[in-house]
């Protein structure tokens, strides 16, 4: 009853439920009912907390689906990866997990180009894995996007692809890459409008080099945080991100100096 309301049901919230049922009792027929709906475009509006957003029947299955890793076998996954991937009529649908877990796959690196060329632009740092010196350009001219912004009448909005070149050079610290962040430091990151996610990125991308001149770039920022216009929680941003790379002790003396725990984990 449930798999056949998961793939017919008229409403796409019932769809959704439906599977989530099957999900919930780990139901062998998921795997059959996951590749039927693969494609299946039509949305309906969820909330994270107090946000409200559009979502497809097919992302939402595959939500619930990756949310318990003992719901399909290693070699059910790699089908529906492999699906994801490599089939066609899926723009819609995230690939980033999917390419993450095929990674050394044959024939993955030329598809992941493919896809990053065609749009797929959160697939740059797993490109960036592979460390090609024939895919510097593309993370280099995606880091130069950094000042490509939507200014609206209530609100500024980021474009471009320099959120998904700082997650790249975090998987390869390429000292190509060097001028276009001594750029970052210097223009529009810090100075005037402010986003908080990049800020983090960027530390963490530094980061990645685990050189003195990393720590040197870091220091100059906060050394000299008014001339760089910082934000008055930057050290928290700073915190949060050697958070994720404590095995680089080298900065340590930075985060003592600098760092700020946010408030929440003062409560831990």
């Amino acid at each position: 009853m449930l798999a056949k309301q998961a793939q017919y049901a008229k409403k796409p919230s019932k769809r959704v439920a439906a599977y989530y049922g099957l999900a919930s009792r780990r139901s062998d027929k998921c795997f059959d009912v996951l590749l039927n709906k693969i494609t299946d475009k039509d949305s309906l509006w969820i909330s994270w907390g107090d946000l409200w957003g559009k979502a497809t029947v097919s992302e939402l299955m595959l939500n619930i689906s990756f949310e318990d890793s003992l719901l399909f076998t290693k070699e059910q996954t790699f089908t529906i990866d492999s699906a994801i991937v490599f089939g066609s009529g899926l723009e819609h649908l995230d690939k980033s997990g999917s390419a993450s877990r095929l990674f050394g796959y044959d024939g993955l690196y030329e598809r992941i180009r493919e896809l990053y060329l065609s749009g797929d632009s959160n697939l740059l740092p797993i490109l960036a894995d592979y460390k090609n010196p024939g895919d510097i350009p593309l993370i280099v001219d995606a880091l130069r996007e950094y000042r490509l912004f939507d200014y609206g009448e209530y609100h500024t909005y980021i474009l471009g692809r320099t959120d998904d070149a700082l997650a790249a050079v975090m998987n390869w610290p390429n000292d190509a890459f060097v001028p276009i962040l001594e750029e970052l430091k210097d223009s529009c990151l810090f100075q005037g409008y402010s986003y908080y996610y990049r800020e983090m990125l960027f530390y963490k991308a530094v980061m990645a080099y685990d050189n003195d001149w990393a720590y040197v770039l870091i220091e100059d920022l906060f050394e000299n945080k008014e001339i760089y216009s910082l934000r008055d929680d930057e050290g928290e941003i700073l915190y949060r991100a050697y958070s994720k790379e404590k095995e680089k002790p080298r900065f340590l003396p930075l985060i003592e100096k600098f760092g700020k725990k946010p408030i929440w984990e003062s409560f831990d």
